[in-house]
């Protein structure tokens, strides 16, 4: 995905390979490899952030199931034979 994204990025600023590249391709060449996944590194962040679980639901969470677990652990009948 990343790796297309890039290709994309290059194409719309006009990168040519095997040629001299035009000042607009040297831009979308740093830009490609600076700003745009320095933003991509931002939204992750913010989605880190605004994320709802954190240590303390973690471990709720995690003391929920291990209840459900043994709840259902006690509530399965012994094998006939």
């Amino acid at each position: 995905m990343g790796g297309a994204l890039s290709a994309w990025v290059l194409d719309l600023y006009g990168y040519v390979p095997n040629v001299a590249q035009t000042g607009r391709a040297l831009l979308g060449i740093r830009l490609g490899a600076s700003v745009y996944p320095a933003l991509a590194m931002g939204l992750g962040l913010v989605c880190l952030i605004i994320y709802p679980i954190g240590k303390k639901l973690n471990l709720r969470i995690q003391d929920e199931l291990a209840q459900r677990r043994q709840q259902f652990a006690t509530n399965i009948p012994a094998p006939e034979h």
